[in-house]
């Protein structure tokens, strides 16, 4: 994900190393740059420019599909509450079920 940050006043290592959060921003930091990776205080300084390889893909694959779908004779938690719902309730080829 790329994303552009809209910072002022930056701090790093030595700040996070020896104080909390709280006392940074305090100190009037908008940011902390920790090598490559950063603590932004107010999401609105992130803006998201662009999402590579068709953005987020929140699929299962066959091997966990099937696992889940083994579990489905006692589902615990609204999620595979849900996904054993959606196996019963799936048409067949040439068939409508809802």
């Amino acid at each position: 994900m790329k994303v552009e940050l809209n910072v002022e006043n930056t701090t790093g290592w030595d700040d996070y190393d020896e104080k909390f959060l709280q006392q940074i921003e305090d100190e009037g930091f908008d940011s902390i740059q920790l090598d490559d990776d950063w603590i932004v205080f107010d999401p609105a300084r992130v803006k998201v420019v662009g999402v590579e390889d068709g953005g987020i893909k929140e699929e299962w694959s066959s091997a966990e599909r099937k696992k889940r779908k083994d579990k489905c004779s006692n589902p615990k938690g609204f999620t595979m509450k849900q996904f054993c719902k959606n196996q019963r309730t799936k048409s067949k080829k040439g068939e409508r079920k809802n």
